[in-house]
């Protein structure tokens, strides 16, 4: 591909953006337009033209690039969401129809092998607290949950099944949303394998608080196996 050949210049209800082809095609809407399907419109200077607000598209843009924090503003939230039905981006409308719903309990079920022999991990946590946790580094996790485009707003339950990793993400949600009170770990979690999951968390930034809450464990492990070992 040429220099600047996948650059591309919209003009969205008189607002210019650029950015690049390979951005724009994570959504159905571009994904038809460039599939050929229909005649592009063009503004004088020769931008791609959408009739739509150019405002509210810098948040759709912004969500294609891999941001995924939303304004509190319900009003604003609304309209965004309208925008996302429009462009085909059915995560960023799950997510905003998940903001939008009110803060009862949603059952979550982690469907995994790795962590006990029913292979079925149960937390019972609020929307708001699981809305906070997927702003905060797991939204990585719950990616195939929001990319099925259920309404959150109406369902009591989410699944999650077979997650890469699976082990290391329950460690760090559980760290996030009780603390170190509220790490539960088998008998065959090692200090490197919670080291691991440090290392998990900071690659998807997950916040400081919640890794250190893990760390205070590793040394408390420790120091257990120093007494054990001084005591034999």
């Amino acid at each position: 591909m040429l220099p600047g050949h996948d650059i591309v210049k919209l003009d969205v209800g008189g607002t210019v953006y650029k950015t690049t082809k390979s951005t724009l095609l994570q959504c159905s809407y571009f994904s038809t337009m460039f599939g050929g399907n229909w005649e592009v419109n063009r503004d004088e200077n020769g931008d791609i033209f959408i009739d739509r607000d150019g405002q509210l598209f810098a948040y759709i843009l912004a969500f294609l690039r891999g941001n995924t924090i939303l304004p509190d503003d319900i009003a604003l939230l609304k309209t965004i969401g309208q925008e996302a039905e429009f462009y085909g981006i059915e995560s960023l409308a799950s997510c905003i129809a998940f903001k939008l719903g009110d803060n009862d309990n949603i059952d979550l079920r982690i469907d995994t092998g790795l962590i006990q022999a029913t292979g079925l991990v149960q937390r019972v946590i609020t929307r708001k607290t699981l809305l906070d946790a997927i702003e905060h580094g797991f939204s990585a996790f719950f990616e195939t949950a929001l990319l099925k485009g259920t309404d959150l707003r109406l369902v009591n339950s989410i699944d999650v099944a077979h997650h890469h990793a699976a082990d290391m993400w329950i460690i760090l949600l559980d760290a996030y949303l009780f603390g170190k009170a509220g790490l539960m770990f088998t008998d065959n979690t090692t200090s490197y394998r919670l080291k691991q999951v440090i290392a998990l968390g900071k690659r998807w930034g997950v916040p400081a608080s919640t890794l250190q809450c893990i760390a205070d464990h590793i040394g408390a492990m420790k120091l257990c196996d120093s007494n054990t070992e001084s005591n034999q």
